[in-house]
């Protein structure tokens, strides 16, 4: 995990993946991240993938 905040943009949707890279932590931290309420998530409404918002 970094100290710096994220370059990302307010209205960016970014995929967990995506996320997981921002940070600097591995795609299963992030979906624990999730599942704790760390992080809110919504889901695409044509597949039901998650996407985080910037």
């Amino acid at each position: 995990m970094t100290t710096e905040l994220p370059n990302v943009a307010d209205t960016g949707r970014y995929s967990i993946s995506q996320t997981a890279e921002i940070l600097g932590v591995c795609r299963r931290s992030v979906e624990g991240y999730l599942s704790k309420g760390y992080l809110k998530y919504h889901r695409r409404r044509h597949n039901g993938y998650r996407f985080v918002t910037g």
